[in-house]
């Protein structure tokens, strides 16, 4: 049984709604008392009813949680008729989200080759495994980092004008992000019946794979192409390893060496599709990245991770990513799209010098309604581009939509009743 850890202090305040106690038990014995509860390494925190599912990281705020230590695990949303004040009903919600400790950065993958990047000089390190980095870099080399379609919710619109995009400017190579297909009939997330957004797995596939292959072929791009697993592409394996663990990991007969049917790269046929898909030791998600540049004496290294932390607010989740790391870093999963920056100072032969790292959001591809899981959400349409440099350095740009243009690099390609107009 969970114990209750704090909850909203209660008053006597009328309830505009149905005229009852505020905070009153949302209008209905549906409803729970809003608060925080602990048990263990899970944290449990139930909204006001009516309230955004961004308010969650508020209340950890308020009972003295750091939101960056705490990554969301499971949202739930239920909703109910319920009678109004002087008469009517009306349909009411409340919203429950479940989060679990964050990884100690030292127990990560990240944090053992950040750990490495700080003392690679020793020759105790030089026996860690060596991490995947890009090929035939020259000077400089542009690279597309992009991700979390959640497929078949495509923005199909923001889809093409990236296709437009790509066959204009070219690319070197594409990173994919993370969370290609949704998965969402597989999810531990509810989503609220009546939306626009309940596919099968199979939709999800199809239009993904179609996706990449589209990516690809705009962009021209024959290396460098590389699937990083998000938290949506493991819900496939999550799901089996839950019901019928025995098919996990199951080949066809007699393809040791082949990706196991039921995963990520067999259904996207990503290795057809020329893509590499990004793991390590630990396993998929969270541990999963690519190393972009290995940066040199003044600048830091640049890592890319789907990301495992998702903070309010559009820059927050990369900062607390590399809060701890030497090393700048891309992350997907927030669906916003941000490029800030971090200057730590280093003891160096001259005194303290500053360092300044980059923290990058990649944006969303996905449809920005909130597909079922939230309504009116804080996501932002995009992608960034990265140009690579051979003496380590390297440059990050964003390309946003807005309205029915996508800008980047002072052009702009906009929809029009005529096809796609460049300018």
């Amino acid at each position: 049984m969970s114990l209750k850890d704090e909850a909203i202090d209660k008053n006597s305040v009328p309830c505009p709604t149905c005229g009852g106690v505020s905070p009153c038990r949302g209008c209905s014995d549906y409803a729970e008392d809003s608060g925080v509860y602990r048990k263990g390494d899970t944290l449990a925190v139930v909204l006001p009813v009516g309230a955004d599912k961004d308010m969650g990281s508020s209340m950890l705020e308020i009972r003295g949680y750091d939101p960056t230590e705490w990554e969301e695990s499971t949202l739930t949303v239920n909703d109910w008729d319920s009678q109004i004040a002087g008469g009517g009903r009306m349909t009411m919600h409340q919203t429950k989200i479940t989060y679990r400790k964050v990884l100690k950065l030292e127990d990560t993958a990240i944090g053992q080759y950040m750990a490495w990047v700080e003392t690679r000089e020793k020759p105790e390190f030089t026996s860690l495994p060596t991490l995947p980095t890009l090929k035939g870099i020259s000077s400089p080399k542009r690279i597309l980092a992009i991700g979390d379609h959640q497929a078949p919710y495509v923005d199909k619109q923001l889809h093409e004008l990236t296709c437009e995009m790509l066959s204009d400017i070219k690319v070197d190579g594409i990173l994919y992000m993370g969370d290609g297909p949704d998965f969402d009939s597989i999810s531990r997330h509810r989503k609220k019946q009546g939306t626009d957004f309940i596919s099968t797995v199979q939709n999800g596939v199809d239009s993904m794979h179609t996706i990449l292959g589209e990516l690809k072929q705009a962009s021209g791009a024959e290396e460098n192409l590389y699937y990083l697993i998000g938290n949506h592409d493991v819900r496939i394996q999550t799901i089996i390893t839950e019901k019928i663990p025995d098919l996990f990991g199951v080949k066809r007969a007699n393809m040791p060496d082949e990706e196991p049917v039921l995963s990520i790269p067999h259904l996207l046929r990503l290795g057809e599709l020329g893509f590499e898909t990004v793991t390590d030791s630990k396993g998929d998600y969270p541990h999963g990245r690519v190393v972009l540049s290995e940066g040199n004496e003044e600048i830091p290294p640049l890592i890319a991770s789907h990301g495992w932390i998702a903070t309010k607010g559009a820059g927050n989740s990369a900062r607390g990513s590399i809060q701890h790391l030497n090393a700048s870093i891309i992350v997907g999963h927030t669906h916003r799209l941000a490029l800030s920056h971090v200057t730590r100072w280093t003891e160096t032969n001259q005194g303290q010098e500053p360092r300044v790292y980059s923290a990058v959001e990649t944006g969303a591809m996905c449809d920005g309604e909130g597909l079922g899981y939230s309504k009116y959400p804080d996501w932002q349409p995009g992608f960034a581009v990265v140009d690579l440099h051979k003496n380590g350095d390297y440059d990050i740009s964003l390309a946003t939509k807005r309205g029915s243009s996508l800008k980047w690099g002072g052009m702009m390609w906009t929809r029009t009743a005529k096809g796609v107009r460049r300018t």
